[in-house]
């Protein structure tokens, strides 16, 4: 009785504390939603999320869904919404708005996000390309299966959304999360940070998924918005690791954080704060200070040079052979938009390591074939090779239409890319470093990172609703008032089961298993 005591006033204490969470909402809000990452999902919050997804695209009287009217916002705000500071504020409000729109349908769905770094290194293998998320690829067809199969969208004409993944059964390697801390470390301030993340990064998604993911209209897959919902999270992460920037905006004009956003006519300093929002991320720590913080640095001064001798410890990677149907990608000469960046010192101010990056015709674009885009250095993997499972890849470049699309120089995006391939190198040949999300130890790391805390709470708090479940009635079958409430047991969704992630052995998170 005296164990069966001392367990009750734990859940005393844990209920407390969630009263506490819930009565001190930031800034007025009624409540907060907490997004997910998508794979830390509960079976029932993903299919929650799911029906109303399906939901907000059912066809109204006019033929239009309202998924099909937040479509068309993007389209016509894309002046604004792209290769302008307003980026980030921008694609904030929007995903924020229809975060709203589907808790209209369901109060209890948050918008998940995607953390794509960690599927950087075999992008086409992530859980999100399967029937239980968004369907598998069946390039340039229709959605196959999964609930989204033949998921059908009005804009520009009414079509099924499709995918064209740029290696065919493959997808070429993300950003991993390496890189994007480097990014962090070197962006001083938001239009070198924004630059940084619109350019390459946040385009080689669109670029790799391709299909509706590579034009303006890329909303048309719900895909989108847990990508985007991922963008969101970056700039959140670096604000809080950067403080002295996290209410910083502008660009190389007079931008204000007075700018109003259209089309809501919100200022921009409105959108800085996520906690003014209503709305806050959980998961492993901000990548500016979590498990890859602490990362080797580039060098800028190993930058550009042939490696002719092996580092001690670790040999090359052997090279894979060409790929025989790499998407050819067109090398051909890009003007920059008007008022867009022409001299060579102004791009290189935009380059991490300006005497090193860049020296070229502003204008010229650096594209290749997929294929060769590699420098030839030793460490060097092709960002579609899948046989090296120790040493990371660099991102393939993205496509000189997709640069020219979002107004962007090229000359500046391809100094990004170079500056990532070098910074890769110099990670593989390091003896001392082996990446988590290398294709040897990515299964790993993801346990650790989305389901490693929440499991610890689980067998501490589910072994004893196994005992209080059995004492009034419950036992492991989902059963009695405490049982549930402490997690049904062995597999149980009860009470503080969710909150502390499901229960038992279900390993699934609920508010504070995806807080932790």
């Amino acid at each position: 009785m005296k164990f069966l005591l001392k367990q009750c006033s734990i859940l005393c204490i844990f209920l407390s504390q969630l009263s506490i969470f819930t009565a001190q909402a930031p800034g007025g809000c009624t409540s907060l939603s907490v997004r997910k990452e998508i794979r830390s999902l509960t079976d029932d919050e993903l299919s929650r999320f799911i029906r109303a997804m399906l939901r907000m695209n059912q066809r109204q009287g006019d033929g239009m869904s309202r998924y099909d009217e937040f479509v068309n916002i993007h389209l016509t705000n894309v002046p604004i919404a792209h290769g302008t500071p307003a980026f980030f504020p921008w694609h904030r409000q929007y995903i924020r708005d229809f975060e709203l729109e589907l808790q209209k349908i369901d109060p209890s769905v948050s918008l998940p996000f995607w953390d794509w770094s960690l599927d950087s290194q075999a992008p086409e293998r992530s859980v999100i390309f399967t029937e239980r998320y968004f369907g598998t690829s069946k390039n340039n067809d229709c959605i196959p299966n999964g609930p989204f199969q033949n998921w059908r969208v009005t804009l520009p004409d009414p079509h099924c959304v499709k995918r064209n993944f740029d290696g065919g059964a493959t997808i070429g390697a993300f950003y991993s999360p390496e890189m994007l801390v480097n990014m962090f470390r070197n962006a001083s301030h938001y239009h070198a940070f924004r630059l940084n993340i619109e350019g390459a990064p946040h385009g080689r998604i669109h670029a790799g998924i391709g299909g509706d993911m590579a034009v303006m209209m890329s909303p048309n897959d719900p895909i989108f918005f847990v990508h985007h919902a991922f963008i969101d999270k970056i700039w959140h992460d670096w604000q809080v690791s950067n403080p002295q920037y996290a209410s910083s905006y502008g660009g190389d004009g007079n931008e204000s954080i007075r700018d109003q956003i259209p089309p809501w006519n919100i200022p921009v300093s409105r959108l800085l704060d996520i906690s003014a929002l209503c709305y806050s991320y959980s998961g492993s720590a901000p990548l500016g200070q979590g498990r890859f913080a602490n990362t080797p640095r580039f060098d800028p001064a190993r930058a550009r040079n042939p490696r002719a001798v092996a580092a001690p410890g670790r040999a090359p990677p052997a090279r894979p052979p060409a790929r025989p149907n790499a998407p050819a990608v067109p090398n051909r000469r890009v003007p920059p938009p008007a008022g867009r960046i022409t001299r060579r010192d102004e791009l290189n101010q935009y380059s991490d390591y300006p005497d090193q990056q860049y020296q070229g015709d502003a204008n010229a674009s650096y594209n290749a074939p997929a294929e060769n885009y590699s420098q030839g250095y030793g460490y060097d993997l092709d960002g579609y090779d899948r046989s090296n499972m120790e040493y990371l890849r660099a991102p393939p470049p993205v496509p000189d239409s997709w640069i020219e699309m979002h107004k962007l120089s090229p000359a500046m995006v391809r100094a990004q890319e170079n500056d990532c391939k070098d910074y890769v190198y110099q990670l593989n040949e390091d003896p001392n470093y082996h990446s988590p999300v290398a294709l040897g130890t990515i299964g790993e790391t993801l346990q650790d990172i989305l389901g490693g805390v929440g499991q610890t709470l689980n067998n501490v708090v589910g072994g004893v609703g196994n005992i209080v479940g059995g004492l009034l009635g419950g036992g492991n079958n989902h059963g009695g008032l405490l049982g549930g409430v402490l997690g049904g047991g062995s597999g149980g969704n009860g009470l503080l089961g969710g909150v502390l992630g499901g229960g038992g052995n279900s390993g699934r998170g609920g508010l504070l298993g995806g807080l932790l």
